[in-house]
């Protein structure tokens, strides 16, 4: 006769759940820069972390679906340092995605602002040099205005 499957208990059903979930992000980030290479041909900038993030969210993955553990010493080990995680796992994981996301807007939002500051730098440098810079003429060029301006009337300007 079979035995029944024992019951799991809500702690062990968390446990399991936060090993699962974590399993799943950790593969999912890991293997993203994979699959952005397939589609765009972008650079994987580090292979290590693509094996090292997938290898860690395949070993939570498969301690979820293993737990409870067989082994008594193991529960004893682990049931303490995941429980108080499982208690709070939405509100880590939504502080995770935010960080995540912050950590990745930043960089694009200063890149876009940093080079409209360097293009607005490169234009206010052209008009001060164009319009307020002092000019020194040579005597050939200034001769040639003079010529230039003495063969029209003089003219009164007025500046508001």
């Amino acid at each position: 006769m079979e035995q029944p499957s024992p019951q799991l208990s809500l702690v062990d059903r968390e446990i399991a759940g936060v090993l699962l979930n974590v399993g799943w992000i950790l593969m999912l980030i890991g293997l993203e820069p994979v699959g952005a290479r397939l589609i765009t041909r972008s650079k994987i900038y580090s292979v290590t972390a693509v094996v090292v993030l997938t290898a860690l969210g395949l070993v939570s993955l498969l301690a979820g679906i293993a737990w409870p553990p067989s082994s008594e010493q193991v529960r004893i080990l682990v049931t303490p340092v995941i429980e108080p995680i499982a208690k709070g796992f939405v509100w880590i994981l939504l502080f995770f995605v935010t960080t995540l996301w912050v950590v990745n807007a930043v960089p694009v939002l200063r890149a876009g602002d940093i080079a409209t500051v360097r293009q607005d730098l490169k234009a206010l440098q052209r008009s001060f040099d164009q319009y307020v810079m002092p000019r020194t003429l040579t005597k050939e060029k200034r001769d040639s205005m003079v010529t230039f301006l003495l063969k029209y009337p003089p003219r009164k300007v007025r500046i508001n």
